[in-house]
């Protein structure tokens, strides 16, 4: 099952699969996937878009996240732009109530859970961040 924060990106998702004729099971909101289980789930996060919070969107819910990286049965992919999350917005999450996404980011770097990706043939294993610690 892949998850997407809004309809746009889902239509987006879907339309660019079949352009590519990329097979997969379901792409649903977050919304759409409460409810649902799968063995194996990739979430796509949004890009902040300004420095306010609300430029978070979808992420600043930390109830919305909570039903979008509850759905996998075994393994949870997160697709997210690292890149993004450089002082303003890491300050931005760990100042408001946004700390579970500022965990869980950190978590996942700290773990050395992070695949860089710059193209097909170029996946590096550790994520090296830019920005400080977010705790």
């Amino acid at each position: 099952m892949l998850i997407c924060p809004y309809k746009e990106q889902v239509k987006g998702v879907i339309e660019r699969f079949a352009n590519e004729g990329v097979e997969y099971g379901r792409c649903v909101t977050v919304d759409g996937s409460q409810g649902q289980e799968s063995n194996v789930v990739i979430f796509m996060f949004t890009k902040p878009r300004t420095a306010e919070l609300t430029g978070l969107g979808f992420l600043s819910s930390y109830q919305r996240l909570n039903v979008a990286m509850t759905r996998a049965k075994k393994l949870m992919v997160a697709v997210v732009n690292m890149g993004i999350w450089n002082e303003r917005f890491v300050a931005i999450a760990k100042s408001r109530n946004t700390r579970f996404l500022a965990g869980l980011l950190q978590h996942a770097v700290d773990k050395g859970d992070i695949l860089r990706w710059e193209g097909p043939s170029t996946v590096h294993r550790p994520f090296e961040s830019a920005a400080p610690p977010l705790n």
